[in-house]
């Protein structure tokens, strides 16, 4: 996760060096990327506060469209 971390937080400078080699503004370039990233960490964070009850929503909804029957009474 760390490594992860430092590439994403490094895209924003990239950004803004390709930039102003492409003669745009580099800032605004920063800008963009930079909000990108600030979005995609906060949903990684409500994914990781929210995982276990998205994972107990999920299995809820599963049982409910695919019921288990009980062979035992069945086969009987």
């Amino acid at each position: 996760m760390p490594p992860g971390i430092a590439i994403l937080g490094s895209l924003p400078i990239l950004a803004a060096r390709t930039a102003v080699g492409d003669g745009h503004s580099g800032s605004s370039a920063a800008t963009s990327a930079a909000a990108g990233v600030a979005v995609l960490f906060i949903l990684v964070c409500g994914w990781v506060r929210m995982r276990d009850r998205i994972g107990e929503w999920w299995k809820g909804q599963m049982q409910g469209a695919f019921p288990t029957t009980n062979r035992s009474e069945t086969d009987g």
